[in-house]
């Protein structure tokens, strides 16, 4: 018997339109594609932020980094930003997008 191949991530980066809430309170539309985690790299973000609570702050600021930079990607599936990038942008916007990606890959909010 084959597994369902809906099991499986997706090959090719998902479209979707995330609400970005601004410091100001604007909420800002945003096409976006992302990645699907793989049980691995889950895994991997969830003992990265593990590891980072025992740190502080700039570790657990790091981890958001790294996950939003590997899984915001354009079209073709390629990073849209860096980890230095991703570590620049608003507190805000990056905690919706970590609740975005998290849902987008069903996971709901952790």
């Amino acid at each position: 018997m084959a597994l369902n191949t809906d099991f499986f991530v997706a090959p090719d980066a998902i479209k979707k339109t995330v609400d970005l809430t601004l410091t100001d309170g604007r909420v800002v539309s945003q096409d976006v594609y992302v990645k699907e985690l793989g049980v691995t790299e889950f895994r991997r973000y969830l003992l990265e932020e593990r590891e980072a609570e025992e740190k502080g702050t700039d570790a657990r600021a790091a981890v958001l980094a790294a996950l939003i930079a590997r899984t915001i990607v354009d079209e073709a599936g390629e990073p849209e930003m860096t980890i230095e990038q991703a570590g620049q942008l608003k507190p805000i916007v990056a905690n919706s997008l970590r609740k975005f990606i998290l849902g987008a890959n069903g996971l709901g909010e952790m």
